[in-house]
């Protein structure tokens, strides 16, 4: 009795999840704006990756310093053999309130 009932919600729930499914996928994507500053502030790039290197993931301010972390396409547990980078951005005259 019990396969007889889940035969006749089968067909119901496929149809449900097909329809959810196609749903999902005709949903546009939601278009990044740029970052804005509310003014007397204004945002701009102070430094630019250097060559070799990718993804920036972690920052760290220290003293007048700001430390980047850059994955580099490595995994997680090291096991590929390449390296991530730390890059030191130096002298920034960094005021923080």
């Amino acid at each position: 009795m019990k396969s007889r009932n889940l035969k006749t919600l089968a067909r119901p729930l496929i149809a449900c999840a097909s329809v959810l499914g196609l749903m999902m996928t005709s949903v546009p994507a939601k278009a990044q704006s740029l970052p804005a500053a509310a003014p007397p502030y204004k945002i701009s790039v102070f430094a630019k990756n250097p060559v070799g290197v990718s993804q920036p993931d972690s920052m760290v301010l220290w003293n007048d310093s700001l430390i980047v972390g850059f994955q580099n396409h490595v995994t997680k547990d090291g096991t590929d053999g390449k390296f991530s980078t730390r890059l030191r951005h130096a002298n920034l005259q960094i005021k923080v309130r």
